[in-house]
């Protein structure tokens, strides 16, 4: 969705130079407008929802949100999911929790085995005599969740195998107390391995090879202002099934005059094309376009139950439509649908309601088959105006694709900003990234 005729020989990094706005904030009408959303001190934004503080200019990947419940609530769901719980926990703690509790169940069969010894007359002391030694029933109790194949000590009550040999004297207590705490070594064993298993299988960390843009461009082709950014996969490994998928975070003042925080909104994309999934090809990078039109949540028009039109303008709980559907024939016309009318109408917008994208990559590791999700998001702070991505794609002596990651994050201004108004709505002709 580039524009070739407009790729400038003079190339550079972005910079976030404001625009002055073509029509000021405060002159449009009053039923259109937003009100300012408190974000604590002046001057001072909200902390976006995921961080960017990690390495090569990507996101964490991880919501910022604080959960108010009660916890009684929370610890009783919790304990219904206890695996997921316990593959979720940070790694140490589980590490940690798993040896107390195993140390825990081996003390605690220790007693019990020091019981079995008065029960059924057995020493399990090497020692004839000996009885009462915590220390042999630790091992006796460690041996017996480890393995099973040991020998008796000498008994009382058998002359030529005192002790009660392996049989332990016939004793139902020591049958019964043996086969539980078999059981028990067998079940840790399975959960700990399932566990550390799946911890270090997961493919969550292959989410943080699949590499975006650290800026996202804002540009206008043939009248309508179009959102994009990169994507791409960092290793050559081939991610299956993979899609993507955008949503908008933002304040909304409701009509009754609430506002309505973090509310979440989906936005269509015109490539890759949401009708047929939104399918990426990792391998190579991929430009991910969004149109600004009127069924956009990032257009700074309000509609009104009085003045709206399905066919040419969004009011929730509506299905979002796309422009381009008309454009292309795909729908009837209707009324006329409204257009963002310049970058500062945008910009006022955007940081008056906080405005953040949320973009969600998903995809199959092609070597665990697990599933995956990669996360990143972009504000007004991460977004270049007039811009477009330099080309970062190139080939090798022989013949094979070279991508040059050190160029992927760089953009370059499509024209100087004092002619940019006037220059956006010559004809263009896109093509593909």
């Amino acid at each position: 969705m580039d524009d070739a005729p407009l790729l400038s020989s003079v190339l550079h990094e972005s910079k976030d130079e404001p625009i002055q706005p073509d029509v000021p904030h405060s002159a449009r009408p009053s039923s259109l407008r937003r009100s300012t959303v408190p974000q604590g001190k002046k001057g001072e934004c909200r902390q976006r929802l995921i961080g960017r503080e990690g390495v090569f200019s990507q996101s964490t990947g991880k919501f910022r949100i604080a959960r108010k419940v009660d916890p009684a609530v929370k610890r009783r769901l919790y304990w219904e999911s206890f695996y997921n719980t316990a593959l979720h926990v940070d790694g140490h703690k589980v590490i940690v929790g798993w040896m107390l509790i195993y140390a825990t169940t081996v003390v605690f069969y220790a007693a019990l085995w020091g019981g079995c010894e008065a029960v059924c007359g057995i020493e399990l002391s090497s020692e004839e005599g000996v009885k009462g030694n915590f220390i042999r029933w630790l091992f006796f109790s460690l041996e017996t969740m480890t393995t099973i194949g040991y020998g008796t000590p000498p008994g009382l009550d058998e002359p030529d195998n005192p002790g009660g040999g392996v049989f332990f004297n016939d004793c139902w207590y020591a049958l019964l107390l043996l086969y539980l705490q078999s059981l028990t070594g067998v079940l840790f064993d399975s959960l700990t391995l399932g566990v550390v298993f799946q911890r270090v299988s997961r493919a969550t960390k292959r989410a943080s090879t699949i590499i975006f843009s650290n800026k996202a461009c804002v540009q206008q082709i043939k009248g309508s202002q179009y959102f994009s950014f990169q994507v791409c996969g960092l290793r050559k490994h081939q991610v299956l099934e993979a899609k993507v998928r955008l949503y908008c975070i933002r304040h909304v003042l409701q009509p009754d005059g609430t506002m309505t925080y973090f509310q979440c909104c989906a936005m269509r994309l015109e490539h890759p094309d949401d009708e047929l999934g939104g399918s990426l090809l990792l391998t190579l990078p991929q430009r991910v376009v969004h149109r600004i039109d009127a069924w956009s949540p990032l257009c700074p028009y309000l509609t009104t139950p009085e003045g709206h039109h399905p066919e040419g303008s969004y009011l929730f709980p509506e299905p979002l439509q796309r422009q381009t559907d008309r454009d292309n024939g795909n729908r009837e016309r209707g009324a006329q649908s409204i257009r963002s009318t310049g970058w500062g109408e945008l910009q006022g917008y955007w940081t008056e309601n906080s405005v953040e994208v949320i973009v969600l990559v998903e995809g199959i590791d092609a070597v665990t088959s697990d599933n995956f999700q990669a996360r990143h998001s972009y504000t007004i702070e991460d977004t270049a105006w007039g811009h477009t991505f330099e080309q970062c794609v190139g080939i090798t002596e022989n013949g094979s694709a070279l991508i040059d990651f050190d160029r992927f994050h760089l953009t370059f201004d499509l024209q100087p900003r004092e002619d940019v108004d006037s220059a956006w709505h010559h004809t263009q002709t896109p093509s593909h990234s």
